[in-house]
């Protein structure tokens, strides 16, 4: 279906669903899903390449049909005039390159170097509405699926043998979630937790991960 930009009026932007059960996933160690196969004659997607929605004309990019206009007079769950402001500078660079490979990345045959730079188009998004979220409520639901992008584009990044890079994503989640874990509520709490928890273990930080796992025995 096509979906409205809010930052810019494009009113073109592709936003793809997956039919549920249509794909046989995995998780990693993480939680990430990994797309393996179709069930039964379906044709095969990876929906980790093609779930990212990303405008052709400013480069807005998400992965929840919120953040788009599905009405001509959807309101912005942000303010668009405050998300403008130093936004072409920050994703000037990746938006050309977008651009570049035109239809083969705004189209639903992205490869996984494509779907790999629409995860970094989110990414830059997420911390753009974080940044000027006055609501903390707002600001650390930016920051979590911050996060939650860098963990989906790690996937990809292994898939893609590119563990550093991969590895690098991991420290940047720490980096965005470890400020903020303490001021969350309820089962959002738990979720980061958990995460980090698993990132520390994954990098044999044992003394960090046993931390973690002393806040979830108390919670």
């Amino acid at each position: 279906s096509f979906l409205r930009c809010h930052i810019c009026d494009n009113p073109k932007i592709k936003f793809y669903v997956l039919h549920s059960k249509s794909m046989i996933t995995e998780s990693n160690i993480f939680g990430v899903s990994s797309y393996i196969r179709s069930s039964g004659k379906l044709k095969f997607c990876n929906f980790n390449l093609v779930q990212i929605a990303s405008c052709s004309e400013c480069g807005f990019s998400s992965n929840d049909r919120d953040h788009f206009k599905q009405t001509k007079n959807s309101e912005s769950k942000f303010s668009v005039e405050e998300f403008k402001k130093g936004w072409e500078e920050r994703i000037g660079t990746m938006l050309k390159k977008a651009k570049d490979h035109g239809e083969n990345f705004y189209g639903e045959n992205r490869d996984q170097q494509h779907g790999i730079l629409s995860y970094d188009l989110a990414i830059k998004t997420f911390e753009q509405i974080a940044s000027i979220s006055k609501d903390e409520v707002k600001k650390f639901a930016a920051l979590r699926k911050q996060a939650s992008m860098l963990m989906t584009q790690a996937e990809l990044l292994m898939e893609n043998k590119q563990r550093d890079a991969a590895e690098k994503n991991l420290q940047t989640v720490v980096e965005i979630l470890e400020p903020i874990f303490e001021s969350l509520k309820g089962a959002d709490s738990i979720h980061v937790c958990l995460l980090l928890f698993q990132i520390k273990i994954y990098f044999s930080d044992l003394q960090s991960a046993a931390q973690y796992m002393k806040f979830m025995d108390n919670f």
